[in-house]
């Protein structure tokens, strides 16, 4: 009984504690939470005062406005340019195609005539505009087709062809001697005609036409000139040269060769006391070949000047012999001494020609 009063009272005695320990909890946190709100209050007050302050509250007002982004002029110019070129580009690569299909259709009916017919002529074009890649790629294409096969229809551009007019003179390579003396080339003059190879523009085909004079200024010593065999020659050389330059320059070397038929008359022309001697006369026939050799200047689009030297070669004549007896005698008894015919020499000419194209 005893035992059962004291632990009654212990548990009363913990009972009382835990009263008063609860309530000063309580207390504690009343204070804290009316401290938390007089705390709010106060910074209320404060930010109030604040707010209402306009020198503190004052703030600059920036204005955002969007507006599109103005063009340069030069950026204008550079998209006007583009178009322009993609325009002229396309209208390259159209013109190219249509000319290669022409020559295409052509190809075909020279090699099978009218049998085939060109495909999907009625399927309808697409209008489709090319990539720049592609327009330039065309434009390269055209300009290479123009370069290397040389399409006159499309590009203007000089034929080569040319007439000219030749001026020169010559020396025959004949040693003095008994048969001949001094032969003398009087003067060159000719025409010609030519044109450029159309496979290769670096080769010319020439046609040509000269005349020149040849005088014995001492025949065999003969002071009577009624004597004498001959004393000048006339000689014809109509030819045809093939010319190749070696680098086009501003001065362009040329080499070629020719073949020449060659008509010589000589005879006995002079005058003396006003009376004409021409009693003797002999024609010969000649076949030359001449290797040349000399430049040419282009002054302008259709004037050149060409300037050459020409050693020719005799390969056939219907001279007998090289020289020449009139089988005659003289008033003394003595026959006439033989004279050198040209015909088997060997010659140099040197001509100037000026040359002026035409399309």
């Amino acid at each position: 009984m005893r035992n059962y009063v004291n632990t009654k009272c212990y548990l009363s005695l913990i009972t009382i504690l835990s009263l008063l320990v609860t309530t000063n909890l309580y207390a504690l946190e009343s204070k804290l939470l009316n401290d938390q709100v007089e705390f709010n209050k106060e910074s209320n007050k404060q930010n109030a005062e604040l707010a209402n302050d306009s020198s503190y509250n004052h703030q600059p007002i920036i204005e955002v406005k969007s507006s599109a982004v103005e063009e340069s002029e030069a950026g204008k110019m550079r998209k006007r340019r583009e178009d322009a070129e993609m325009k002229t580009e396309q209208k390259i690569a159209e013109s190219l195609e249509r000319a290669r299909l022409a020559d295409e259709k052509k190809r075909a009916e020279r090699i099978f005539g009218n049998k085939i017919q060109p495909a999907n002529s009625a399927a309808p074009q697409q209008n489709t505009q090319p990539s720049r890649l592609d327009a330039i790629e065309n434009s390269l294409s055209t300009i290479k087709t123009n370069l290397f096969n040389q399409d006159f229809d499309k590009i203007e551009q000089d034929s080569g062809k040319y007439v000219g007019l030749d001026l020169g003179t010559g020396k025959y390579a004949i040693q003095s001697g008994a048969l001949a003396k001094d032969v003398t080339t009087r003067s060159i003059f000719g025409v010609s005609t030519g044109m450029r190879v159309e496979d290769n523009p670096f080769i010319t085909l020439e046609g040509h036409f000269l005349f020149s004079k040849q005088e014995y200024e001492n025949n065999n010593g003969i002071t009577n000139r009624e004597n004498r065999p001959f004393t000048q020659v006339n000689q014809y050389n109509a030819g045809l040269a093939l010319k190749y330059d070696i680098i086009p320059f501003v001065i362009t070397p040329r080499l070629g060769a020719s073949i020449d038929y060659t008509f010589r008359q000589y005879s006995q022309a002079f005058t003396e006391n006003s009376n004409n001697f021409n009693n003797r006369k002999l024609d010969t026939h000649s076949v030359e070949v001449a290797l040349i050799a000399g430049g040419y200047i282009k002054v302008s689009k259709y004037l050149g000047i060409e300037v050459s030297y020409r050693q020719m070669t005799n390969v056939s004549t219907s001279a007998r012999s090289n020289s020449y007896d009139p089988n005659s005698r003289n008033n003394n008894g003595n026959i006439n001494d033989r004279v050198k015919l040209l015909d088997r020499s060997s010659y140099g000419m040197f001509l100037l020609s000026l040359q002026m194209g035409f399309r």
